[in-house]
């Protein structure tokens, strides 16, 4: 039992459990893609180099790998708390206020991933209704593009909410052992 589900029991578990599930199989697929795309823009460049030969879609599909992996791969970044932090100005801070300063970014990290899915979820039903393509070197719709950022903005805002919770529920378990 991870610490964001210890505080839940039975169906709200099995749903907190297969977000992280959820999170974890997306961080997995990251990684997946970036052997992926170390294998497609090496092929490219030895194509290129010993063959002369380019092929353009394998440039176009690589970009969209990296756009999708690095998408994918913050929640499960975000989870684990893997995520860089400005140590020196953290480490120069006493407890409470780095306390405070992890509620505000936490707040800021809810609003930010509630105006993307917001947005995020408009854009990519646009798209669809609309039926409005990518065309460059390859022709595919944009909401299949579009839809990773509504989905993973999602996760974010749960992690957000969950990391806002553990903190008030160590704030009171604090306060409780200091009686």
């Amino acid at each position: 039992m991870t610490k964001e589900t210890s505080g839940f029991r039975g169906t709200g578990r099995a749903i907190w459990v297969g977000i992280d599930k959820f999170s974890d199989y997306l961080g997995f697929l990251a990684g997946l893609s970036y052997i992926f795309l170390a294998i497609i823009v090496s092929g490219a460049i030895l194509l290129r180099y010993f063959l002369g030969i380019t092929i353009a879609s394998l440039t176009e599909l690589s970009e969209y790998a990296l756009y999708v992996s690095v998408l994918i791969s913050c929640p499960y970044v975000l989870k684990v708390d893997g995520h860089v932090n400005v140590d020196v100005f953290i480490n120069a801070a006493n407890s409470r206020t780095k306390k405070r300063l992890a509620l505000v970014c936490n707040i800021l990290g809810i609003l930010t991933s509630a105006t993307y899915m917001y947005y995020g979820t408009i854009s990519a039903y646009e798209t669809f209704v609309r039926k409005i393509p990518v065309i460059k070197t390859m022709a595919f719709p944009k909401w299949v593009l579009l839809v990773v950022i509504p989905i993973v903005s999602a996760l974010f805002l749960y992690y957000f909410v969950i990391r806002i919770s553990n903190s008030f529920n160590e704030s009171t378990t604090l306060e409780a052992k200091d009686m």
